[in-house]
């Protein structure tokens, strides 16, 4: 390319890298290279900018990649998820449903249709899976909500021994297990707007009941009938009645004590909200490692231990 083209394309991509986010399309470049008399070939612009955009795209996932957290849970019953997913509106207010799904087995533990829960209803749900299952998990991965951090909620974990991972506010990656899970049902049932209309002249009890019906089918399809390549061709059911159970590989009391004691050197350290919940889910993944229940990795396998000065000791 001549030396004066390369000079043209320099200052391109310098000005179309100073243009303000959302105002940096080929018609605004187009608009700067008029302003200082260049006569530039709007087809050629057009090319610079999608070029310039599709390589800052790749940077970026790139960084997402190399810094993305994985967390592979090693048994079942070490970790649970539980979240809500919003099905629709009526008069009466929101329906939504609630899914309980185990860490190891992407399978729903158990799924319900109603109003927003409160913290009786949460552990409702829990008490029903504890008497199908036998036991809880080491660890219930939830939202940060008020039904969540609730009295009766914290008592009730406290009693059974299980620690409470709350997620951080709008990052849904903090609970990927049962957001799969949701995605899943969601293409399953096809659970569209077009769905909720045809129920619109049903009560709601009547609609309530029919979607749970309908949402609780598509539920044990997916555990029972379907194989998945990522579970070696099993079913979600075979792998759970074969996978290890948490206590089968360590102790629930000497777990929950050392988390507990990690959780209040948290708490000791008087950080701001945001930074204590993140340090909090650092030392509860810290303490499933430590008894052999979870691993993680960051990027391209790398481990995802934080430096010693960023440690929580």
């Amino acid at each position: 390319m001549p030396r004066a083209s390369w000079s043209l394309l320099r200052w391109t991509v310098k000005t179309w890298r100073g243009l303000v986010g959302g105002h940096d399309g080929w018609r605004t470049l187009l608009l700067e290279a008029q302003r200082a008399g260049l006569a530039l070939s709007t087809r050629w612009l057009q090319q610079i900018v999608a070029e310039l955009k599709r390589r800052d795209a790749a940077r970026a996932r790139s960084r997402v990649e190399q810094n993305r957290q994985h967390v592979v849970v090693h048994a079942k019953n070490a970790i649970w998820a539980d979240d809500e997913l919003f099905l629709g509106r009526d008069e009466e207010g929101e329906m939504r449903g609630r899914l309980v799904r185990d860490g190891l087995c992407p399978e729903a533990l158990v799924f319900g249709v109603g109003p927003a829960a409160e913290a009786e209803d949460m552990v409702a749900y829990w008490e029903v899976v504890r008497a199908a299952r036998g036991c809880l998990p080491f660890v219930i991965s939830m939202d940060n909500g008020a039904a969540g951090r609730s009295l009766l909620v914290r008592r009730y974990l406290a009693e059974h021994q299980v620690i409470a991972l709350y997620n951080e506010p709008h990052v849904p990656q903090h609970n990927a297990l049962v957001e799969r899970e949701i995605g899943d049902l969601r293409r399953a049932v096809d659970a569209d707007r077009a769905l909720w209309g045809a129920l619109s002249g049903l009560p709601r009890e009547q609609r309530a009941r029919w979607l749970l019906a309908h949402w609780g089918l598509m539920a044990w399809h997916l555990n029972a009938l379907v194989p998945r390549p990522s579970l070696g061709g099993m079913t979600p059911y075979e792998l759970d009645r074969l996978a290890p159970s948490a206590e089968d590989r360590t102790s629930r009391a000497r777990f929950y004590h050392d988390c507990t004691e990690a959780l209040a050197r948290v708490a000791s350290a008087n950080l701001p909200p945001r930074a204590r919940r993140r340090a909090e889910r650092e030392a509860i993944y810290r303490t499933l490692e430590a008894h052999g229940l979870v691993t993680r990795t960051r990027g391209a396998n790398r481990p995802s231990w934080p430096s010693k000065r960023k440690r929580i000791t």
